[in-house]
């Protein structure tokens, strides 16, 4: 038995051993070949990390580009503001006097190009002729033809863009037509050279670039002439279809070459593109289109950009990354020699298990079996649950995936669009979309599924569907992205709202008559009390007439008959001059304008002073907002509130009013509160609605005179300016009325303003 031991031993030595080098050696052969496969993946994932943050920088540097013509045409926009508010200046404009314009613009050109870097400055007359060319030569006399200019005398608003001059400079030049009277005088012209451009897109970039023009576009002895007055040496034969206008740094030999071939290389997208080794060191240049204000291409600009230090960096990391994967896999291997004995003895082990172990092992599998079992059944049930809530749900139902097609499409979808599932199953979801939609989906259904779209996906929207009669149906749109064993669709919720959208032009309608109505009436009361003036003041006059000529030969009854007529025809003109106040708050209302309401209060009070210091009144206002109001109105609301406030006093108090103002918590817009509170007889506070009724009294006209008229103007001023007004009021304490109104009333944009902010000028 001894005997035999060692030569088993050796006999399951040798199959063990020739099982670890086996394993090793597949092991070892599988580290090498991560490895190799991890480096290769490191070195491409830097390549288009770096091609990528080249790609970024080209496009920072053009989008900055296009920020920067459109910020530099602001700038200059308010300078030609503040030029155009120069009354003596534009006198000279409008008299086309050459050399008081000269004289005076040439210490103000000089200032604008210190400070904002302007190199052009032109007067020119309302039919184009240039009156006076302010920078170098001080040209005038020439017809400007140029696509600013003509497109500023189109249009009659400021204009802008870049255009390459007729000394073949590419020029950013803003024109605004001046105007005085309404008439045309004339037109002032800024520019300024894209070389300032350039230099700032260097600073914040870090790149060089190169400006070339196509030499059929100039005209060579001009561009000689605007070189030189530039203090450049002019170099027409340098390249043979271009010339190099700008740059940022000296065009390298290679780039040289590519600047020769400007015009042959094939265009990529919108880019042209061409790479090259330079030396030891990586670059890539990069070539756009440049295109002026017509849209028409005139040369191109040039973006260097140098990365030969990122490159070595990356090359050195691989470098690194390499040895200490090859140290790595030495020591594993050795690692793995180690531990290699007790992976044998467990697979030994794992043999030697019994056969009671084997079946617990089956049975455990066979309950893994049926759970999966109940499981799949259970996730079988749940689809036809939710495909029966899918085709009773009341709303429209869509679901598409990422090329747009469609892949659910419930009942209420059929009633909505009038198709089966059937029929439009794996067709694009473009077929339920009128035009604008169609034409825009593929493109933002590509930026979606990238970047995605906070604007639409989770939003709730209206829009418009395309039935299959070709009718357009409004609808009610919710979008949302699903993301389900990594597969990415969208699914649209649709409702119907056809129905309330003919309800809602039903009261739209309905409305708008009764605009009119409202108008319609208005009109009526200012022209029926307008008419009645006339009659009334007849009645009043021959009245007159007769107290003076037969008072002597009238009884006492006939006397108080004329009395009684003469008062009655007083009272009639009140209520008649009450009636057209009420009327002129619509029909002859001023704009409004940005007011200070401590003036307008000073003015009423200084108005009422006697009627003040008749009663032995005091009205304490406190500070007050600037608004924006009619300011005719206002005075009118103060002095029917103040004035209500003096005549209902109490007879044995001295009549105090205090005025206040505050904002409104939790309001946007920002809403101010203005109280006029006094310490008078006050009415029960059930009454406070009919106060502002026209013609409503709470008191006869023997305690108090008026016609009952003036807090109805209060309320229609307030509402007027999107207010509101109320009061509140006890018995023998006073009244306190507030008064509600907007800070700012809405306004226009200004068309200027919004042209300018326009990138159509590209």
């Amino acid at each position: 038995m001894t005997s035999n031991q060692p030569r088993q031993e050796t006999e399951h030595a040798g199959p063990e051993k020739s099982l670890k080098m086996r394993v090793l050696g597949a092991l070892g052969f599988s580290l090498i070949l991560l490895l190799v496969m991890g480096i290769y993946a490191i070195d491409r994932t830097n390549q288009q990390h770096m091609v990528s943050d080249i790609q970024s920088t080209v496009d920072g540097a053009i989008n900055l580009y296009q920020m920067k013509l459109q910020s530099d045409a602001l700038q200059m926009a308010s300078l030609i503001d503040v030029i155009s508010r120069d009354k003596s200046l534009m006198d000279c404009l409008a008299r086309k006097d050459r050399d008081a314009l000269l004289q005076k613009s040439t210490p103000l050109f000089r200032q604008l190009k210190e400070e904002s870097h302007i190199t052009h400055f032109y007067f020119t007359g309302p039919d184009r002729v240039n009156i006076v060319r302010i920078h170098n030569p001080p040209e005038s006399g020439d017809t400007i033809n140029r696509y600013t200019t003509m497109e500023a005398l189109r249009t009659g608003k400021l204009f802008y863009g870049v255009e390459l001059g007729r000394y073949g400079l590419f020029t950013l030049r803003v024109v605004k037509p001046i105007f005085s009277d309404g008439k045309l005088i004339g037109f002032i012209e800024l520019g300024r050279e894209i070389e300032y451009i350039m230099s700032e897109i260097k600073k914040v970039m870090g790149v060089d670039l190169y400006v070339t023009y196509f030499k059929s576009l100039i005209n060579r002895e001009q561009w000689e002439k605007g070189m030189r007055l530039m203090g450049r040496s002019p170099d027409w034969n340098g390249f043979e279809k271009v010339i190099l206008a700008e740059a940022t740094a000296t065009p390298s030999a290679d780039e040289i070459r590519l600047l020769q071939g400007a015009e042959s290389r094939k265009h990529i997208g919108d880019m042209k593109q061409t790479e090259y080794v330079e030396g030891n060191g990586d670059t890539f240049t990069f070539a756009t289109p440049l295109k002026d204000v017509a849209g028409k291409e005139v040369g191109d600009l040039w973006i260097h950009i140098d990365f030969s230090t990122t490159s070595q960096v990356a090359r050195d990391y691989i470098r690194t990354i390499s040895m200490a994967g090859a140290l790595l896999v030495m020591l594993l291997m050795g690692f793995l020699y180690l531990i290699l004995d007790r992976v044998q003895r467990a697979i030994r082990n794992y043999r030697d298990l019994n056969l009671e172990e084997a079946r617990q092992r089956e049975d455990i599998k066979q309950r893994h079996l049926d759970q999966m079992t109940a499981r799949k059944r259970e996730i079988e049930e749940q689809a036809e649950r939710m495909e029966a809530i899918l085709d009773t749900a009341m709303d429209g139902i869509i679901s598409i995936d990422v090329n747009g097609n469609i892949l659910t499409f419930n009942q209420a979808a059929s009633a909505i669009f009038g198709y089966s599932e059937e029929e439009v199953r794996g067709e694009s979801v473009k077929l339920l979309m009128p035009e604008p939609y169609r034409n825009r989906f593929d493109a933002w259904l590509a930026t979606c599924l990238v970047e995605g779209d906070d604007r639409i996906i989770g939003k709730s929207l209206e829009s418009t569907a395309l039935n299959r009669r070709g009718r357009e149906v409004p609808i009610n749109l919710a979008v949302n992205e699903v993301r389900l064993h990594g597969e990415r669709s969208f699914t649209a919720v649709i409702h119907d709202i056809s129905d309330r959208k003919r309800a809602e032009i039903a009261m739209q309608q309905r409305n708008t008559a009764l605009e009119i109505s409202n108008r319609e009436l208005q009109d009526f009361a200012y022209v029926a009390s307008h008419d009645l003036q006339e009659p009334l003041r007849k009645i009043r006059a021959f009245g007159d007439r007769l107290k003076s000529r037969a008072d002597t030969s009238l009884d006492d009854k006939g006397r108080d008959y004329l009395a009684r007529m003469l008062d009655a025809a007083e009272r009639m003109q009140v209520l008649i001059s009450s009636l057209l106040s009420y009327s002129r708050i619509t029909t002859q209302a001023k704009p409004f304008d940005r007011v200070n309401l401590n003036e307008v209060v000073t003015g009423v009070i200084s108005d009422l002073e006697t009627r003040i210091e008749a009663v032995n009144g005091r009205v304490e206002v406190a500070p007050l907002p600037e608004l924006d109001v009619d300011s005719l109105q206002m005075r009118q609301l103060f002095q029917n509130l103040i004035g209500n406030a003096l005549k209902f006093r109490r007879p044995d108090v001295a009549p105090l009013v205090r005025i206040s103002a505050h904002t409104v918590a939790g309001q946007r817009p920002a809403m101010w509160e203005i109280q006029v509170a006094d310490n008078g007889i006050g009415f029960e506070e059930k009454y406070a609605p009919r106060v502002f009724e026209v013609f409503e009294r709470l008191h006869s006209r023997a305690d108090y005179e008026g016609t009952g008229i003036g807090l109805a103007v209060c309320r229609k001023i307030a509402e007027r300016h999107g207010g509101t007004i109320s009061v509140r009021s006890k018995p023998g304490e006073g009244s306190t009325f507030s008064v509600i109104l907007p800070e700012k009333q809405k306004k226009k944009v200004d068309d200027s303003i919004s042209y300018l902010t326009e990138d159509a000028h590209d």
